[in-house]
Parts: structure tokens; C-alpha cells; sequence
């Protein structure tokens, strides 16, 4: 049986690769892969993805961000977030979701 989570995430900051002749931005879909490690967690392999919903406004989107997290067990988790775009490189983002 799954457990239910409820986790609240904190700011980030994310930036993109973009060509010279246009400004940075942050791109509206991306799967990744990593290692995530910590001091109260355990080292595990995550796969992390991004995928834009809707505009709210000139410089602010909603999005998902589900991703799949492997240690001991598998663990999905899927937050929403609202992505907020300061200026050409930075791009906070806070939001909640369930895992």
C-alpha cells in the first residue's frame, strides 16, 4: 500500500540554455534525471519532469512537475507549482502536491 504525503516545496530557481540570438527562458516541458542526496535522506535516482498547464499572466505559468524517486521503494510524486519568471535568468518556483 502507497502512503499519502502531503509535501509543501520551496523555492528554486531554474534556468534554461537558449540560443545567443534570443533571451533565456525556461522551457514549458523537460524530463531529467539525477541523484538526490541529503542529510536526513537517503541517497536515491530521480527522474524529474516539468509540464506547463496554463498562463496565468505575462511572466507567471502554472505547472506540474511529477517525478519518480528510487531508494528503498518507488515513490511518484506530483506537485503543482506557480512558476514566476524575476527576469532572463532567474525563474523561482513554489508549490505543493502529494507523494
Amino acid at each position: 500500500m502507497m502512503k499519502l504525503n502531503v509535501a509543501l516545496w520551496s523555492a528554486a530557481v531554474v534556468g534554461a540554455m537558449a540560443s545567443q540570438a534570443q533571451a533565456q527562458q525556461v522551457p514549458d516541458y523537460y524530463v531529467g534525471a539525477g541523484v538526490r542526496a541529503g542529510f536526513n535522506d537517503d541517497t536515491s535516482f530521480v527522474i524529474d519532469s516539468k509540464a506547463k498547464v496554463v498562463e496565468l499572466g505575462d511572466r507567471t505559468t502554472l505547472s506540474v512537475r511529477p517525478s519518480l524517486v528510487f531508494d528503498n521503494s518507488t515513490e511518484l510524486r506530483l506537485p503543482i507549482s506557480v512558476d514566476y519568471a524575476l527576469d532572463q535568468a532567474l525563474y523561482p518556483y513554489a508549490g505543493a502536491g502529494v507523494a
